[in-house]
Formats: C-alpha cells, structure tokens, sequence
C-alpha cells in the first residue's frame, strides 16, 4: 500500500484516496520532495496549488521518489513533480501573454543571469510562485532531492543539477531590482544575489557565498527564513541561524537583522529563543512579534514596510 503525507489534510492518505479526492479539472498527481514536511507546505509552488485547490503529496522519504518513475500514472493519472514541471495551470493564452512578457523584460533577466553567472543556468519568470518573489527550480532531469541522494549514496561521482531561478514579476521586491537596475547596478546586483541566496534557502539548498549573505557594511539586510525544531536548525548548515553561529564564532560582525515571528506559529518558542540568544550575543536585531503565523507572506509585509525595498 503506497501511503504518502497530505499537504492538504496534514496526514498519510493512500494514493487511491488521493486521486478519490481530487479536485474537479485536476489532471495530475502533484508530489514535491524534500527532507521535511513543513518546509514543503511553505514553497510557493506549493502554496500556489493549495490556493487553487489541488492537493500535493509530500516525499520525505528517498525511496518516494522512484514511485512515479516506476508507476509513471496510477488510475489514469499522471504524476507531476510540483518543484520541477509545467503545474499545467496556464491557458494557451496566458502561456503566449507570458512569453510576450519574458521578450519585453530579456534585458532584465539577462542583468539577473549575468550576475548570477556561474550559480544558475537560467533566470526566467513564472506565475507560479505565489506570494514568493523567487525560486529555485532543476532542470529537466533531475531533482535536487535526487541530487542529494545520489551525492549521499557516492561523494566520488556526485552530480550537481543545474540551477534555474524563477522570478515572480508582480512581486515588491523583483519591482524593485528592475528600478534598481536603471539607477544603481550595483544595488540591482546585490538584491539578486540576496534574491537568489533566499532562494537557496527555500530549495533546502547551501549558499554559494556566505559572507555576501550575511556581511555588508553599512547595508541593513532582512533574514527571511522559516524556523523549525531546534534539532532541525542546529543540524542544517545552511539554516540562518546555523550560519549566524558560524559567522559570530569567527569573530565577524554583522549590519541589523530582521527577524520575525507570529504568536501562533508553532515554533513560536524557539524563535523567540534565537532572538534572545542573539540579542545577549550582541548582534542588533529588528525585533517583529505579532500574532499570526510566521510565513513568507508574513514577512513581506514587514519587509516593504522597514526596508528600502
């Protein structure tokens, strides 16, 4: 029996009961694969199929992944890895307006591209992320779950998937490194390497360069990250707060950070322990404490409201 964690229903559901359930006009068996289960719920692909209704099967498992290659369809349904392929949510006509939109805006995923020369293979738009500005997306081929798998299971001949970063257009802060890139490249440059660290982050990915996320002079930069478990978070090297650790046991000093929480997130606790933590370690931090639940739209607000952004 193939049973498999409900993004919707926060528990294991069958695949026969998934499919049972789908939504009406759903076509596809969406999955999106990865480590832990409430990182998943908080990707924007994700979140754009639960806005529309579909639900999405969370792999947390390595073996989940050889399930829909092995099935390819189960009653007459086909599998559509969430991270990586078409969502199959676009009209031909919305697919021609969005190929419009990506040739009048080429100068400005090119400045994205060049900048991020040597971290992506592509820079391109998408309407599926949501209230996210960016994402991290594989190419064809292989996922980054996979990418890590293989990379666990033979270190020697390790592959390294090509990264490609989508941008959401409608989205503040993509707004404004396309002004930026009209008056000052060098601060349209540093939002998207900060764009494209953010999204590593959110693809449970590491960072290229940890000092240009975390060092910047006078620059007052916003630490947007999900918390979990204090046992997850000291044991990912590229969760903020590990990194912070590293940083600040190095000697270096860091600009303001921003850090947020809501009152009925349900790691509450241990992000006002981080806080604390930080704040008798001497690092400034902009402290945001409000009720509601700490996710990525939560802190958009905060950001377009503190930030120069």
């Amino acid at each position: 029996l193939l049973i498999f964690l409900s993004a919707r229903e926060g528990k294991a559901v069958s695949l026969k009961e998934y499919v049972e359930a789908m939504a009406e006009g759903q076509e596809k068996i969406y999955y999106a694969s990865g480590e832990n289960a409430d990182r998943l719920k908080k990707l924007p692909q994700v979140e754009t199929l639960r806005n529309k209704g579909y639900d999405v099967l969370l792999f947390t498992e390595d073996v989940d992944e050889f399930i829909p290659q092995t099935l390819n369809t189960y009653m007459e349904k086909g599998f559509c890895n969430a991270l990586s392929e078409d969502l199959g949510l676009e009209t031909e006509e919305e697919k021609a307006e969005a190929k419009k939109k990506s040739e009048l805006l080429k100068g400005f995923l090119d400045f994205v591209s060049e900048k991020l020369s040597g971290s992506v293979k592509e820079v391109r738009l998408s309407r599926n992320l949501g209230s996210h500005p960016v994402a991290l997306v594989p190419e064809e081929g292989m996922s980054f779950e996979m990418e890590k798998y293989m990379k666990r299971a033979n270190p020697e001949f390790a592959f390294q998937v090509g990264r490609i970063l989508e941008l959401n257009e409608e989205h503040e802060a993509v707004k404004a490194m396309q002004l930026a890139i009209g008056t000052d490249e060098t601060k349209a440059e540093r939002y998207a390497k900060l764009l494209y660290s953010q999204a590593c982050l959110m693809a449970d990915l590491p960072i290229d360069d940890e000092d240009a996320m975390l060092q910047g002079n006078d620059e007052f930069y916003m630490f947007r990250t999900a918390f979990h478990n204090s046992k997850y978070i000291v044991n990912t090297e590229n969760d903020i707060c590990y990194m912070i650790d590293k940083q600040m046991a190095a000697g270096k000093k860091f600009p303001r950070a921003y850090m947020a929480t809501g009152v009925e997130d349900a790691h509450y606790e241990d992000n006002r322990f981080f806080m604390d933590k930080y704040a008798s370690q001497g690092l400034d931090i902009y402290r945001v404490i409000d009720h509601g639940y700490h996710n990525w739209e939560y802190c958009d607000k905060h950001v377009k409201k503190y930030l120069d952004w």
